[in-house]
This record gives C-alpha cells, sequence and structure tokens, in this order.
C-alpha cells in the first residue's frame, strides 16, 4: 500500500486535522516514527478502536525497510 506526497500545506493540514479528531475522539490513536539524528519522519503506529479491542497497523517508510 502506497500514499502520495500531500501537494500542498492546506492537504497536509486536513490529514493532521482528521488524526487529532480521531484522537480526541478516542476512535483511534496515531504514534508517528522519526529518526533519533535527524529527526525525519518515517511512519507511523495507529491503534484503531474496535467492538472487541483494537486493530494495529503501521506504515514504514520504504527507504526503511529490511534495517
Amino acid at each position: 500500500m502506497t500514499w502520495r506526497p500531500h501537494t500542498n500545506a492546506s492537504e497536509a493540514h486536513v490529514v493532521i486535522e482528521g488524526f487529532l479528531a480521531r484522537w480526541q475522539a478516542q476512535t483511534e490513536f496515531c504514534w508517528f516514527l522519526f529518526l533519533h539524528d535527524t529527526q525525519e519522519m518515517v511512519g507511523c503506529i495507529s491503534a484503531r478502536r474496535e467492538d472487541r479491542g483494537f486493530n494495529l497497523g503501521f506504515v514504514l517508510a520504504r527507504s526503511r525497510w529490511g534495517q
């Protein structure tokens, strides 16, 4: 699964607002992953609330696969 880069700051803002709204509603929790040395964002881990628990997922930059 791949996602295209955001085309502008407005598009990124909408996505971030969605993450924040779901966190505040306690329906999904997302933690972003950054490299310690460079602060480059390389992925995220999410936990989405479901009827009997949580669905866990992650996204990792292809450049970091196998490391």
